[in-house]
């Protein structure tokens, strides 16, 4: 996982998805043969705009008439996660309404925990073994996830 710190460096790195190259996924990977051929990101890189409007009304309706305090980054970790889902994974994680069924957002926290950031050592001498199961539980839940769309898709 690569963390860009410098607003600078990440708007240059997304303004020309073309400098990256296009790596062909391997055949035998689980993740490519359950994402739609038709998915708009991987096919022409364009913008799923109904998709994300849709996910904006999710939130415009949990945030109701406005007086509520909200903190954005929990909030756009969740529209991420429902992002995701529904663009390339064609599923509903429903992360905006129910916080996320996968621990997604506890998860993300702890592998961002700035000690660990600036001293990656820290993961050999002091293993958050905590973390690491959340991590696999969470990565058991996906490949589950990927096993399902893998059936459904072989019904078809």
């Amino acid at each position: 996982m690569v963390h860009i710190l410098d607003p600078q460096i990440a708007r240059q790195l997304s303004d020309d998805l073309a400098v990256f190259s296009e790596e062909k996924p391997p055949n035998d990977a689980l993740l490519w043969h359950l994402i739609r051929k038709s998915n708009i990101l991987v096919s022409n890189l364009q913008m799923p705009v109904e998709q994300f409007v849709g996910l904006t009304e999710n939130i415009k309706q949990l945030l109701g008439g406005g007086s509520n305090t909200v903190r954005w980054d929990e909030f756009s970790q969740r529209f991420a996660v429902d992002a995701l889902g529904s663009t390339v994974f064609g599923h509903d994680f429903a992360a905006i309404k129910d916080q996320s069924m996968f621990e997604y957002n506890g998860v993300m926290r702890g592998i961002a925990n700035p000690i660990y950031l600036i001293a990656p050592l820290l993961e050999r001498l002091i293993p958050r073994i905590a973390l690491l199961n959340r991590i696999d539980t969470l990565i058991k839940q996906f490949v589950v996830l990927l096993k399902t769309k893998r059936t459904l898709r072989e019904k078809i």
